[in-house]
């Protein structure tokens, strides 16, 4: 396992030497089949002591990992797979100054009620939980995600109109970068910073 962290650190430089990131790669998902897979992808890449997984709703792992608190998230959560960055630069004798960025392939209209009766109201209260459970742990950090729209409007302007109203419900301001495929299928890239 030394070994393998030491790889790590040299390829990523995420030594604890002069001017290096420490790194805290942390990817979380409610389905331990998709937990597996990481793991084992990390393994073959070589960076699984890099990176650490668990099994859980997204707002569950942001408490546990809140540098602020170690409290549990009282709220449902949300599914998909989802990764926390925490970068910390500076001497170790020195207080480190926290920056990280919460990244999420958010489910897609197939894991979620987009095109039911529901009118879309699982999507809407995913979105809500997601950003109140960022806005009480995670102020200051920076957020991804990846959006996708319901399965008969992914595409032109009522696909980027979906993604957008979805994104609104997260209760502070993303912006999109960009639109393209993830496997075939229709996303936006919004970021900002969590408040």
């Amino acid at each position: 396992a030394r070994a393998d962290q030491a790889a790590a650190a040299e390829r990523f430089g995420t030594g604890t030497g002069d001017g290096l990131l420490k790194l805290d790669i942390r990817g979380s998902d409610r389905d331990q089949g998709a937990i597996d897979s990481s793991v084992a992808n990390a393994e073959r890449a070589q960076v699984g002591s890099a990176v650490s997984f668990q099994c859980g709703s997204f707002s569950q792992c942001l408490a546990e990992a809140s540098p602020a608190s170690s409290e549990t998230s009282e709220d449902g959560g949300e599914g998909g797979a989802n990764a926390d960055s925490a970068a910390k630069a500076g001497d170790d004798d020195e207080e480190e100054e926290e920056t990280a960025l919460i990244a999420s392939n958010l489910p897609y209209f197939h894991r979620l009620n987009l095109d039911g009766d529901g009118g879309g109201g699982d999507a809407r209260n995913m979105y809500a939980q997601l950003g109140r459970s960022l806005s009480k742990n995670r102020v200051g950090s920076r957020c991804a995600f990846l959006v996708g729209a319901s399965k008969n409007t992914k595409t032109g302007n009522r696909g980027q109109t979906e993604r957008k109203t979805l994104v609104g419900h997260l209760g502070f301001p993303v912006d999109c970068s960009g639109v393209f495929n993830n496997g075939g299928i229709p996303v936006g890239l919004f970021q900002g910073p969590v408040v």
